[in-house]
């Protein structure tokens, strides 16, 4: 019988003599011949059928504990066993692949969008409206991670932003959620004058949220349906605490204008805010007000 070296048996089968000498080590495949002479050991021309075997394993990913179990049991329903757990397996990691593509994708649109405002891009001339960004948009369906507070935040307070900040990524982290960049700040039953006016509204429920990227989204009491809708939006420059009430303003003056209804919930989309930018005056907020249901 034809014999080979692990070096001649490695380059045969495509797998490093490493490989082989960790295979022989945990008893999965071991050298079928001992040269009595020197004590050699080699492998034999009918062990390469099973390397190859072996190899094509390998490339899917199974683990060497798995290969070892097959190895010594040899049973092929144990066999379609573990191609289905890998399967499986493989299938959640394209899942979450996905979602992290989509969340490079929409952080980079994110913030490229936000230079192209931030360099007076895009905007309307007109006297009316110069330099705002002013469309109706629909509201994407989505499900969103959220927490309500029943106190008004305060725009000015960077620790208590940050705070929320954290709070809420670490509920997405403990759901092992994948979320989008933009944080969502939504006000229910707001005022828009009062807005306009600069100041914050009554005090009342709100929403911090953001939104969930993928498809395997758990039950839980902190996520729910969002958006669906159609709003008028606009684009807002600088630190929300005291630029905010202009892009209010500006919406109320093209829905007057425009003889459109616009709903008492107002949306502030933060597209970079203090943890993007060190500077206030580049901070970037798309402010939504949905339409009045008609």
């Amino acid at each position: 019988m034809k014999t080979y070296t692990i070096g001649e048996m490695a380059k045969i089968c495509g797998i490093s003599a490493r490989q082989l000498r960790y295979y022989d080590q945990i008893g999965v495949i071991r050298p079928n011949y001992r040269n009595p002479d020197n004590g050699y050991r080699y492998y034999t021309e009918d062990q390469i059928e099973l390397l190859f075997f072996l190899n094509e394993l390998k490339k899917t990913g199974i683990s060497n504990d798995s290969i070892q179990r097959l190895f010594i049991n040899r049973n092929i329903e144990q066999l379609v066993q573990e191609l289905q757990i890998n399967l499986d397996q493989v299938e959640h990691e394209i899942q979450e692949s996905f979602a992290r593509y989509r969340n490079i994708v929409n952080t980079l649109v994110l913030h490229t969008k936000s230079l192209a405002y931030i360099n007076g891009q895009d905007a309307i001339d007109s006297e009316e409206y110069r330099q705002y960004w002013v469309s109706i948009i629909k509201i994407p369906e989505c499900k969103i991670i959220y927490q309500e507070y029943e106190d008004d935040m305060n725009h000015a307070d960077r620790n208590e932003y940050i705070n929320r900040v954290v709070s809420l990524t670490q509920l997405s982290d403990s759901m092992k959620l994948m979320t989008s960049e933009p944080k969502l700040f939504i006000r229910e039953h707001s005022n828009i004058d009062d807005l306009i006016k600069g100041k914050q509204g009554k005090k009342g429920k709100y929403t911090f949220a953001r939104q969930i990227l993928g498809t395997d989204i758990p039950d839980s009491e902190n996520i729910k349906s969002f958006g669906g809708r159609n709003a008028i939006c606009t684009i807002n420059i600088g630190p929300p605490a005291t630029t905010v009430h202009e892009a209010y303003e500006i919406i109320k003056r093209w829905a007057n204008d425009h003889d459109t209804e616009i709903s008492d919930t107002t949306i502030e989309e933060y597209m970079v805010d203090t943890f993007s930018s060190m500077d206030e005056e580049r901070f970037v907020t798309r402010v939504i007000v949905p339409l009045k249901d008609m």
